[in-house]
């Protein structure tokens, strides 16, 4: 039993800088598991249409490259295997009901990562970026406001 730093550590294995460890196994850690073994923060963006811009944002994202219905965007750190959703908004009235779709960006062609498409715009081909496209309600790609979320 070890109880560095305990005010109190009756049935500690390990209660380093504890409190109060009445029936800790690690106070670093839940479960067993690290803090680096959970999920990290949900990111998201509020993109404009014309992609010159982030109308609202969680931080860290920014917009990389634009194309007519087409925006990368760089998440300032690795989106690899995490959830991702792209839905549109209606930010000052506009929105054209129109589809969405995303995807991570730092394929190699070959299917790896599995979920990953090789992104075209120099320095954006890697684990910190996505590319989500937008299109009008007839398929053609359009300029649309759009929310992204990594979750």
């Amino acid at each position: 039993m070890h109880a560095h730093n305990a005010d109190s550590a009756t049935n500690a294995t390990n209660a380093t800088n504890a409190t109060n460890a009445t029936t800790a196994g690690n106070a670093n850690a839940l479960g067993g598991i690290a803090p680096s073994g959970y999920q990290g923060s949900v990111r998201w963006a509020l993109v404009k249409a014309d992609g010159s811009g982030i109308i609202a944002q969680s931080g860290g994202i920014s917009i990389t490259g634009h194309i007519p219905g087409g925006y990368y965007l760089d998440f300032g750190s690795s989106i690899e295997g995490r959830a991702v959703s792209v839905t549109e908004s209606h930010a000052n009235n506009s929105g054209g009901g129109g589809g969405f779709g995303v995807s991570p960006c730092g394929g190699n062609g070959s299917g790896s990562p599995p979920d990953a498409s090789v992104c075209a715009v120099p320095g954006t081909n890697d684990a910190n970026h996505l590319f989500v496209f937008t299109d009008n309600p007839s398929g053609s790609q359009t300029n649309e406001p759009f929310y992204v979320v990594v979750f």
